[in-house]
């Protein structure tokens, strides 16, 4: 990702200049919040009344307080970070004990059914829409910071998955085609996504960084 960005203001709501655009960006606190921060994101891109009060602990709650599979937190966020061994076993106990009661503790984060019903119920975007798209390259090309579109991202080696915002396309930025994504956890930037085989499949990659290398599953939510 090229990082043209620009910090306006500081916080956990940050605008940042990235060419001729103000892009905003939330910052996630949780290890698992990506989802409710991309829901954040979408009411600061389209100039949704008063967005910077929702916080992100608000935006938590109000996933969960929504139907689908709203957020839930990872062990190391339940029990805090610089977890002690003690402290890991609370959080082995908490898994087991959830999973006794059917709770799927270890099934964490927030799903794409979730992002769609808080967007349409608890904000009012009546056309929020969620789905899968196997030629999600081509559609992302349309996406705006007026109309964003929320996008999953699966990390390579197993290593989870993640939620971003996408934004913005250039066909000639660096002589390519670029897209323009606000991530909550890497930052906002032009990013270029080329097709790659993925698992027998041809996925476009989605690298922030040359340790962080992952592909766009398909799995969207347009507004």
């Amino acid at each position: 990702m090229a990082y043209l960005s620009k910090a306006i203001n500081k916080g956990v709501f940050e605008t940042v200049k990235i060419g001729s655009k103000n892009v905003p960006r939330i910052d996630q606190e949780k290890e698992t919040d990506c989802g409710p921060a991309c829901v954040g994101l979408v009411l600061r891109m389209t100039g949704y009344k008063d967005a910077d009060s929702y916080t992100p602990d608000v935006l938590r709650g109000a996933s969960q307080a929504s139907s689908g599979r709203g957020y839930r937190p990872s062990a190391r966020d339940a029990v805090g970070s610089g977890v002690s061994a003690p402290q890991i076993n609370l959080a082995a106990c908490m898994q087991e004990f959830a999973q006794h009661r059917g709770l799927a503790y270890d099934d964490n984060g927030t799903y794409s059914d979730n992002i769609e019903s808080t967007l349409r119920d608890k904000y009012g975007f009546k056309k929020a829409k969620s789905g899968m798209d196997a030629g999600i390259k081509q559609s992302i090309r349309g996406a705006t910071l007026a109309k964003p579109m929320i996008v999953n991202v699966v990390w390579e080696n197993n290593a989870g998955a993640h939620w971003v915002v996408a934004c913005g396309y250039d066909s000639a930025m660096f002589g390519h085609g670029s897209y323009l994504f606000s991530d909550p956890y890497y930052g906002a930037g032009w990013l270029q996504i080329p097709r790659e085989n993925v698992g027998g499949n041809k996925q476009p990659s989605y690298r922030p960084t040359a340790q962080a290398r992952g592909h766009l599953s398909g799995w969207y939510i347009s507004v």
